[in-house]
């Protein structure tokens, strides 16, 4: 992938909540930065606005469908689902 360095003006107040994420991530602000644009981008051009709330609030209802779901047909497994995440999570993005 190429990268390019650009700069941009932002206030005060957003470069500091850039920061403390980026600080609670083990990120730059650098890159913590691009993640915040890309994922702005990515709901931009799909028409959508940036809503974080509204977006929190999918994601959790997402998460709670499929855990009724799985609890209901796959009981077995449902108790391992969280470490399988960690492990995904390690493998994938660690």
């Amino acid at each position: 992938m190429n990268h390019l360095t650009v700069g941009v003006h932002l206030h005060a107040d957003v470069a500091a909540e850039i920061d403390a994420l980026g600080a609670r991530l083990g990120l730059s602000r650098s890159r913590t930065a691009a993640i915040a644009i890309v994922w702005g981008l990515g709901l931009l051009k799909a028409g959508q606005g940036v809503d974080p709330v509204r977006l929190v609030g999918h994601i959790e209802y997402i998460h709670a469908a499929l855990d009724l779901l799985v609890e209901r047909e796959h009981p077995d497994i449902h108790a391992r689902l969280d470490d399988i995440a960690v492990e995904r999570l390690e493998r994938h993005h660690g």
